[in-house]
């Protein structure tokens, strides 16, 4: 089965290639075009979670990409609101990968014996 990318999803995706150009160009230095793209990407996610009905929402797979969705929104909203300095960033990114290292696979047979 091959996952469909909407028309919203690819828009922001070449937003985001855009403003990757024009900040390797120096065209925007502090990066705000791309930071933009993020924090819609990050925001569509977060709607998008809400929209599932409540039975879907419990899916582990989900929330793990509610929390990446939020932290994406966390990131890119402090990177525009100090004016490209990306400290904050840097914290949320620490936590979520402190977070995806703690989700590590259950051995299902160790705790049966």
């Amino acid at each position: 089965m091959k996952p469909k990318v909407k028309l919203s999803d690819a828009l922001l995706i070449l937003v985001g290639l855009i403003g990757a150009v024009l900040l390797w160009l120096h065209v925007d230095p502090k990066g705000f075009v791309l930071y933009l793209s993020f924090l819609f990407f990050g925001s569509s996610r977060v709607v998008e979670f809400f929209v599932l009905k409540r039975f879907e929402r419990n899916n582990l797979k989900e929330i793990l990409k509610l929390v990446t969705s939020i932290l994406i929104v966390v990131i890119a909203g402090s990177h525009l609101l100090a004016g490209g300095k990306p400290l904050f960033g840097m914290l949320s990114l620490m936590v979520l990968m402190a977070a995806m290292a703690t989700l590590e696979p259950q051995n299902v047979e160790s705790e049966i014996q």
